[in-house]
């Protein structure tokens, strides 16, 4: 978004807020954060809840510098987070407008590996709420989440935009290869189900297998890999440009998912970075990016996100399949969900605030 609203000539002042953050021994310097810790504690607050209390203020402090400096005339904010922060600082006195990735109570919620306070759930749906009816224009990255939106939260259509994700067109992409090489790339969280992922590359008979990535499940996949003696080439944490090369010498990708309300409203890149690189992509039937990945014959789609099923559509990869669905991925990024063609939508949304 940065770039494209740069190359239309918009002057952009980006703001990385989980970036800016203060050392510990800084903050408990500061009167103000440690008479906020003992009044919650006081208060018995949950100290999710105060964290979220502490970080909204120090956020604030560092948009309302930016904005004294920058003066926008409209502030985009990458989901729900953003979306808080800009509104609480700057209230109606600049617009804002809210991308939304992701609805993070029903994220939040969705999480089998935690336990669920009900005070985060409250506090969580309680920020969406304001940061739905408050923004300008609400960005939805499908469309059952506009509808969700919508219905939800009452926000009238017209405020309501729908911007899937979608990736590059590469000069590097994939060939053929046997035995197949099969990545997931991407976070280790609950809700990429990459547990199944691994009953795929323990249940391997001649598949090359690989992963790559990091998150809060670290512990577990990898107990996991050294337990149950799962053969497969971990290619670490990498730079997004690095994942994208690495994409590029495997031949298949695998989206696994948890079945949520939240993952049946997303629109995982990683599925698109996985088309751009020429690799047909396995994935379960959980939401509309598996739609499109059934229509356009770039994939193959699952009833559920199972090793089972994953390893059935592996078996029909042979060279003639992989080459047409390689080519369909490559052809769908190349005339529909490329960034250039999908953030043609942002002049809309953004140009009547110039």
């Amino acid at each position: 978004m940065h770039s494209y609203l740069q190359s239309r000539g918009h002057n952009i002042q980006l703001l990385n807020l989980p970036a800016t953050r203060y050392p510990r021994k800084r903050l408990l310097s500061r009167p103000d954060i440690v008479k906020t810790i003992i009044a919650g504690k006081i208060r018995l607050e949950r100290t999710e809840l105060l964290k979220n209390k502490i970080r909204l203020k120090l956020a604030g402090e560092i948009l309302r510098n930016e904005i004294d400096l920058f003066i926008p005339n409209v502030i985009l904010c990458e989901n729900i987070f953003a979306g808080h922060v800009a509104i609480d600082t700057v209230g109606d006195s600049v617009p804002v407008i809210t991308d939304v990735h992701s609805i993070v109570s029903a994220e939040y919620e969705g999480d089998t590996f935690r336990k669920i306070i009900k005070e985060q759930a409250d506090y969580l749906k309680q920020v969406e709420d304001l940061v739905f009816r408050c923004s300008s224009k609400v960005i939805a990255v499908s469309h059952l989440m506009k509808t969700y939106i919508a219905e939800k939260h009452g926000v009238n259509n017209a405020r309501l935009y729908v911007i899937p994700n979608g990736s590059d067109i590469r000069e590097q992409t994939a060939q053929y290869r046997d035995p197949l090489r099969v990545i997931y790339g991407g976070a280790f969280a609950y809700y990429e189900n990459i547990d199944s992922y691994l009953d795929l590359a323990k249940r391997n008979e001649r598949y090359a297998f690989y992963l790559a990535g990091d998150g809060p499940l670290r512990k577990h996949v990898f107990r996991r890999i050294r337990d149950e003696r799962i053969n497969l080439h971990y290619l670490g944490y990498l730079k997004y440009s690095d994942s994208i090369a690495e994409f590029a010498n495997m031949n298949v990708g695998v989206m696994p998912a948890v079945e949520t309300l939240n993952i049946r409203m997303t629109y995982p890149v990683k599925v698109f970075d996985y088309l751009s690189c020429g690799l047909p992509v396995i994935t379960p039937d959980f939401g509309e990016w598996s739609k499109v990945v059934a229509k356009t014959r770039c994939g193959l789609v699952t009833r559920t996100s199972n090793a089972e099923e994953f390893y059935e559509c592996l078996r029909s990869l042979d060279r003639c399949t992989w080459q047409e669905m390689s080519s369909n991925g490559l052809r769908l990024i190349r005339e529909e969900f490329n960034w250039n063609s999908l953030l043609r939508k942002l002049d809309e949304i953004v140009d009547p605030f110039r």
